[in-house]
This record gives structure tokens, sequence and C-alpha cells, in this order.
């Protein structure tokens, strides 16, 4: 890549994140107790989202990261219209030797963002930012495991887990011995694949009491309600959990089958 092609690329990514950063100042703009969390918000959102101005990236990626930065502006801009207020703890101090915790998780958040290909998943990271920055009894710790795990995280997986989040039980109690030996399972793979993650990440756990080996019936444990309600990933359309169902449903007609 030649020396203009580079500059064009900055160009992008400085005009994108102008704006961006600008939008902040409107956070001190709403209301009595909105200045107050405003004012308190946007000093870890400017200095992050101006930092990633100087960085090279793509247009693409710049379009990526200016939109999880604008989701989580607009909804930032909701809670403290309506009264909501950031949380109170250590997280926006730093001292001059380090960022703090809101800009190291913004950055991160940035940075998963930058590289989602699955762009359905920028709107649940914004989300996960911003309702991090409102519960204090989110650790900065925990907060970054969540999003290592999200990075991790296919768009259904994700989908999966807003379809399981009020509770519902899949009973899988057959699925490993039949797509071990049952060829006409193959199609659903992939999705068999991604429960078993699923497990491996502990998000889901076996439904009732005592332990049964392989995957048994399955529910989200707490760490997946906890994800589901972070991400706010009852928001996912019905549509698209309406057809894990129909996933689901196909695979027990498939394992009665001989």
């Amino acid at each position: 890549m030649d020396i203009k092609q580079k500059n064009k690329i900055i160009d992008v990514a400085s005009d994108t994140f102008a704006g961006a950063a600008s939008a902040t100042i409107g956070l001190i703009a709403t209301g009595p107790l909105g200045a107050i969390g405003g004012a308190l918000i946007a000093p870890a959102l400017s200095t992050t989202i101006k930092d990633f101005a100087k960085r090279m990236l793509s247009e693409k990626e710049s379009n990526r990261v200016k939109n999880t930065f604008s989701n989580a502006i607009d909804k930032i801009q909701i809670k403290l219209q309506q009264g909501e207020y950031p949380r109170n703890d250590n997280f926006w101090t730093s001292d001059n030797s380090d960022s703090s915790s809101a800009q190291k998780l913004l950055e991160g958040t940035l940075l998963k963002s930058r590289d989602e290909y699955e762009e359905k998943k920028l709107t649940y990271y914004s989300n996960l930012l911003v309702n991090i920055c409102f519960n204090v009894d989110i650790s900065f710790e925990k907060a970054n495991i969540l999003l290592k795990i999200i990075e991790q995280l296919s768009y259904r997986q994700l989908v999966v887990i807003a379809y399981l989040s009020d509770g519902k039980i899949i009973d899988m109690d057959e699925w490993d011995i039949s797509f071990k030996d049952k060829p006409f399972l193959e199609k659903y793979f992939d999705f068999y694949s991604e429960m078993i993650n699923l497990y491996d990440l502990r998000l889901l756990k076996q439904a009732g009491k005592g332990l049964k080996l392989g995957s048994a019936k399955s529910q989200l444990s707490t760490l997946g309600q906890s994800l589901s309600a972070l991400m706010e990933l009852n928001s996912i359309p019905d549509e698209e959990q309406n057809n894990i169902n129909i996933i689901i449903n196909d695979i027990q007609l498939l394992i009665k089958q001989k």
C-alpha cells in the first residue's frame, strides 16, 4: 500500500470519528440529571473515540466502529433523559499512568466491533457497553470476560441465547449419540457444534437437579442469563428466534428416525 492510499484511509477514519466524537457533547445538554451524568461519561467516550480517529482503518472497519459508537451514544442519551444515572464507582477515573476502566472497555468494544464481520452483532456490542456503564455490579474484570466471550459467539448463538432467555429447556438427551451415529443429521452439525460451544463457554447448563453424561436437557446458565440481559438479546426479532425453534424441532424429528 502506497502513502496516498494510507492517507486516504486515515482521512476516512478521521472524518468518520470527528462527528462521532462531537456527538458526545450532546450528552451534556440532556437536563439537570443528564448534564451531571453526561459530564461523567463524555470525557471517557471522547478521549477513546478521538484516539480511534488516529488509527489506520479501512472504510468498512470505520463504519463498524462508527455504528457501534453511535448506537451507544443514542442509548446513553435515552437513559440520561429518562433520569438514569451512570455507575458512581471508580469506573470513570484513572491516574496519569493508565486509562480508566471505562476507556479500556470502550476501546475493547470498538476493537471487537472493528473486526466483527457478522455486523448484526454490532447493536449488541453497543447494548453491552451502555448497560455496563450504568450497572455498578459489573466489575471491569467481568465485563472484560463477557466481551471476550461475545467475540467468540456467532450471531446465531446470540439468537439461541435470546430464544432460551425466557426459561425454555431444550431436550438434548439423545443428541450426542445421534449426531455421532446418524449421518442424515449432518446438515445440522453446525448447529450442534454451536450448542456444544455454548456449553463449553458456560452459557448453557443442564436443567434440573443432578448431572448426566452428555448434553441432556439444557437451559441458560446464570452467566447466559446475565449476558442476555446486558446485551438486551430479547430485542432480537421473533422471526429469528422462531427459526431456532424450527431447527430444534426438525432435529428432534430426525433423531426419532431409525
